[in-house]
C-alpha cells in the first residue's frame, strides 16, 4: 500500500484490473469481477416463480419453489427477476416473462463486481438453450 496514491488513482487501478483481480492499493482487499452464467437450474427456478405467481400475489417465496437455492440472485442482474432479499421473495420481470416464453434472449454471461454488472457477453442465450444445457426439457415444462 502506498501513502501517496490518490483515491482516483486507486479506483483507476482497480477498474483496469477488475477482470483478472487486483489488490486495492488503499486497503489491500482483493477486488475481482466474477463471470456468472445463466444455467438451466436458474431458468427452472424462474418457471417455478412464474407458475406460483398470481394476480393477488406477484411475489413468491423461494422456499415454495422446487429448485430453491442460494445462487439465484444473479437472475436480477440479468434483468429476469426482482427480489426482496431479506424476505426471500421473488417476482418475474417483463423481460423474464418474455425470456420464459421464448420471445427474448439474454447475454450468455455477465461480469459482476461489487454486486453490480460491469460487463456482458455479446453471445446471447435463449431459454431453450439454457434449459437443455441443464438437462431440462422446455416443452415438458411448458406443458406441465
Amino acid at each position: 500500500m502506498s501513502d501517496d496514491i490518490t483515491v482516483r488513482e486507486a479506483l483507476n487501478k482497480i477498474v483496469a484490473n477488475v477482470e483478472k483481480g487486483t489488490h486495492c492499493p488503499c486497503c489491500g482487499q482483493l477486488a475481482k469481477a466474477y463471470k456468472r452464467r445463466l444455467r438451466g437450474n436458474h431458468a427452472r427456478f424462474l418457471f417455478d416463480v412464474a407458475r406460483l405467481t398470481s394476480e393477488e400475489s406477484p411475489w413468491v417465496h423461494y422456499k415454495s419453489c422446487v429448485f430453491a437455492g442460494r445462487d439465484y440472485n444473479y437472475l436480477r442482474h440479468f434483468g429476469l427477476a426482482e427480489t426482496v432479499e431479506r424476505e426471500g421473495l421473488w417476482k418475474i420481470t417483463p423481460l423474464g416473462a418474455q425470456f420464459l416464453m421464448g420471445d427474448a434472449d439474454v447475454p450468455a454471461w455477465i461480469l459482476v463486481f461489487n454486486n453490480a454488472v460491469v460487463g456482458t457477453s455479446t453471445e446471447k442465450l435463449t431459454v431453450r438453450e439454457c434449459l437443455s444445457a441443464g438437462g431440462f426439457d422446455y416443452d415438458e415444462l411448458m406443458n406441465g
